[in-house]
């Protein structure tokens, strides 16, 4: 779990009591960690803007709101409460604000003057149109207060970040994993939409190299500076624990990973290199084996990951896999697209039923129709017309596809012609081949290759043999 930060800002004069128990009250909390002016020393104009920049690094801002306007810095009618208020409202962090009671004490020698009173009065009337504001009568009722509405905040901001991840999950599945066109460029949104998600500074997608002895990185994006890393190639022999605990893990969830045996192989080669504290691997199971992984890698302190976090990063991975896959056997069936469209003879795709499933261009041309004319069609339509070589009807029984799916076995060489939409008698020699799924006997479907040897037969007028 990565450490919140809280900005407190009050005035200090009157309110250095409310302050007081407000900090150790924070400090107190495991995870969290008070960013206030007293570690800040002296102020002036310089300290003025390091303030303010402090408040934009924050998590969270808790805002006390006492009588008192307080000082502003050289050049400004705005106080130093007012002005880091302000900066936290323009760089939208979340502000808790506690406001005094009108009975609040005020010590008589820090009353200011009417111009400041008024200022302050215009404050609070600002403040009283938050979200989230009370009202504190003493410095304890101030700290208990204080930390129940951390603890709302911590845990609504639980379910808004469960809520964002989900949004995040449903937009990487709509745009980068059920529409993959382009699997490197779905790979960049998705490391980005992960370091972004997970405030993780780099995160990365590697997959096996063909033979297996060593993972090479498809993307690696860089959240601080934004950029997408060149390719990095890492052998399999360099870390053999890790690629054994990877091979064996749902995840790999290293809070140290200079110390985790997992891990610390890289320490020298990577993880020094990179300032790599921590990381988060979640493999990528392709087909039914390791594939690839996903690499989480944090920088600066140690970080615990949270169980929504892993469960978060192990949904991606299965997209990412899901991805992989559907691109794969895209681009398989593409090519064998390409390389049965080439071929000379006609291939014929038929379903259990001998109707045409699919067929290359080959097939419309020898047999005298386009593509689209050819689909729907059966080896049984009485429209072809087939005969044996002596002009006699070739039954539709026989045909070599039926025979190949009432039997479960395979035709070769068959001599049929078939007649064209003009008449013409096309002599094709056919061959079929049974598909079956696993664990069943009788063919789902069958394909049917042949070629045209019209050249190699007499030509037979069957109109005058009839």
């Amino acid at each position: 779990m990565l450490t919140k930060k809280v900005f407190l800002a009050s005035t200090g004069k009157d309110l250095a009591e409310c302050r007081r128990f407000v900090i150790q009250a924070i400090t107190g909390l495991d995870g969290y960690q008070c960013i206030c002016m007293e570690n800040f020393g002296s102020r002036d104009a310089e300290a003025d803007s390091f303030c303010r920049e402090q408040v934009s690094k924050c998590d969270l801002f808790i805002g006390i709101v006492g009588h008192l306007y307080g000082d502003c810095p050289k050049g400004s009618d705005e106080s130093y409460t007012y002005r880091e208020y302000k900066e936290a409202k323009k760089r939208d962090v979340p502000r808790l604000m506690f406001v005094a009671a009108a009975d609040f004490p005020i010590p008589a020698k820090l009353i200011q003057n009417a111009r400041r009173r008024q200022k302050q009065r215009a404050f609070r009337r600002e403040v009283e149109q938050e979200g989230i504001r009370q009202e504190f009568s003493s410095p304890t009722d101030l700290a208990i207060k204080a930390i129940q509405a951390i603890h709302n905040w911590h845990q609504k901001s639980l379910t808004d970040k469960a809520e964002q991840r989900l949004k995040r999950l449903a937009k990487l599945t709509q745009n980068y994993i059920l529409n993959t066109k382009d699997l490197m460029r779905s790979f960049r949104h998705i490391t980005e939409e992960l370091a972004m998600t997970l405030a993780v500074e780099r995160v990365s997608i590697w997959r096996y190299t063909e033979d297996r002895k060593a993972i090479e990185c498809d993307d690696l994006y860089t959240l601080s500076t934004r950029e997408h890393g060149p390719n990095i190639k890492l052998s399999i022999s360099s870390a053999p624990r890790y690629f054994e605990a990877l091979a064996t893990s749902e995840v790999l969830d290293v809070k140290d990973a200079r110390r985790d045996l997992r891990t610390s192989e890289f320490l020298d080669d990577y993880l020094l290199k990179y300032g790599i504290v921590s990381m988060m691997d979640v493999p990528i199971h392709l087909f039914g084996y390791l594939g690839g992984v996903i690499c989480h890698e944090h920088v600066g302190e140690l970080r615990k990951w949270t169980p929504d976090e892993i469960t978060f990063a192990i949904a991606v991975a299965n997209l990412v896999a899901l991805a992989i896959e559907q691109y794969e056997q895209r681009d398989s069936e593409e090519r064998y697209r390409k390389a049965i469209s080439a071929m000379h003879d006609g291939i014929v795709l038929m379903d259990d039923n001998a109707i045409i499933l699919d067929c290359n261009r080959s097939a419309g041309r020898i047999l005298g129709r386009t593509v689209e004319e050819m689909l729907g069609l059966s080896s049984q339509d009485p429209e072809w017309r087939t005969v044996y070589e002596d002009g006699s009807p070739f039954p539709a029984e026989e045909h070599p596809v039926m025979v190949t799916l009432r039997t479960g076995k395979p035709c070769a060489g068959v001599i049929l012609g078939v007649h064209k939409s003009d008449n013409t008698v096309v002599w094709i020699s056919i061959n079929t081949q049974p598909l079956f799924r696993e664990g069943q006997n009788r063919p789902y479907a069958v394909v049917a290759s042949f070629s045209d040897i019209s050249n190699l037969k007499p030509r037979v007028d069957f109109n005058k043999s009839s």
